[in-house]
């Protein structure tokens, strides 16, 4: 675990809690001189304390669902024994739709975002194939929670902030979050060829200046700020950091999968959701009216235990829970494989790129 000062927890949770501002907006921010708050980024980076991607909205460049993929793993096929299979069914020239993945010996968790249902099955059935005929899975085998945007909400999408600023103890205020449980179509946005190519080299060089991406292009720098700024502006194109929750002393990383009465829709749940999004530990959240998922991070078992008996003694008690959440508890320790925020190769899929940058 990294030692830290008061001040660097500030600034490192100022930098998650607000990616896209210079040191001086976050001096103004923090109230911290702008040399200090250059300083502890520095000394963040040095120490890799964090990594930064972008991502853009997915469905508005054209993608219909999120899947999740969860299951146990056969204990005489650990992950040394599955490493081949794993690695080529997320390849990103064969899958370039998965975009998170946490693997141990014996539990796995994806995420995947396609363009359609037959890219996800597609997906499954090559999954399934290569796991089956190997017996590398248990009897329950892979479960698929399917999350069409239209009919789903995302909560939180692997914000950290919360979980920084509960970790460290911040006294900071939290602008109260508007709760919206209603379900909105948005509309795909037609972009240029030129539009496409910075979306994608941004989300492919996160950490890129607009100079260098124009490079990496072949446009000019004012082209690729212009560029650049409407992306932004029209927030189809967003920046997080992730940090290195093991060097924070984050040792559990839970996900769990919820089926809820049929006669609990989404605005029903409306206030326990409220009350969820107060926890800093739920960093990715993502609900249907009828099912949702966590994944969430914990300092220790006991944290976590505390935390998920309060929820499920609450669906229970107003009679919500359809049955028994299923949790997977991933140890950081034990995490053989891991996929972290890996967007550029769907947004090269799904933008129809056929050049590379």
């Amino acid at each position: 675990m990294t030692k830290l000062t008061d001040k660097d927890k500030l600034v490192f949770y100022s930098l998650v809690r607000w990616p896209s501002l210079n040191d001086i907006e976050l001096s103004e921010k923090t109230g911290i001189k702008r040399s200090t708050i250059t300083a502890i980024r520095n000394k963040l980076e040095k120490n890799k304390l964090y990594t930064t991607i972008k991502f853009p909205d997915l469905e508005r460049i054209g993608c219909e669902i999120l899947t999740v993929r969860y299951g146990s793993f056969n204990p005489i096929a650990p992950y040394s024994i599955r490493e081949k299979y794993s690695t080529l069914s997320s390849s990103t020239h064969r899958f370039p739709e998965v975009v998170f993945k946490r693997s141990t010996d014996r539990h796995r968790v994806a995420l995947h975002a396609a363009t359609n249902f037959t890219d996800v099955k597609r997906y499954i059935d090559y999954s399934n194939k290569i796991y089956g005929e190997h017996g590398f899975l248990t009897d329950e085998g892979i479960i698929h929670v399917f999350f069409p945007f239209k009919l789903s909400k995302v909560f939180r999408f692997f914000d950290y902030a919360p979980l920084l600023r509960q970790c460290f103890k911040l006294q900071v205020k939290e602008e109260k979050i508007a709760l919206d449980t209603e379900f909105h179509e948005k509309e795909r946005l037609d972009l240029t060829e030129k539009e496409k190519q910075v979306l994608y080299a941004l989300v492919k060089y996160p950490e890129l200046n607009d100079n260098q991406i124009a490079e990496k292009v072949s446009m000019t720098r004012q082209s690729v700020s212009t560029i650049r700024k409407k992306l932004e502006g029209d927030d189809l194109i967003r920046t997080i950091r992730i940090p290195d929750l093991g060097a924070i002393g984050i040792q559990l990383l839970v996900f769990t999968h919820i089926l809820v009465n049929p006669k609990s829709t989404l605005s029903d749940r409306k206030h326990l959701i409220q009350e969820m999004l107060q926890q800093g530990c739920h960093i990715f959240y993502i609900s249907g009216n009828l099912e949702f998922v966590l994944i969430s991070a914990f300092v220790d078992y006991p944290e976590y235990n505390s935390v998920f008996e309060e929820i499920v003694n609450y669906y229970k008690e107003h009679d919500m829970l359809l049955k028994d959440p299923v949790t997977r508890i991933f140890l950081n320790k034990d995490i053989k494989f891991c996929i972290d925020g890996r967007f550029a190769p769907l947004v090269k899929k799904v933008l129809g790129l056929k050049t590379e940058v």
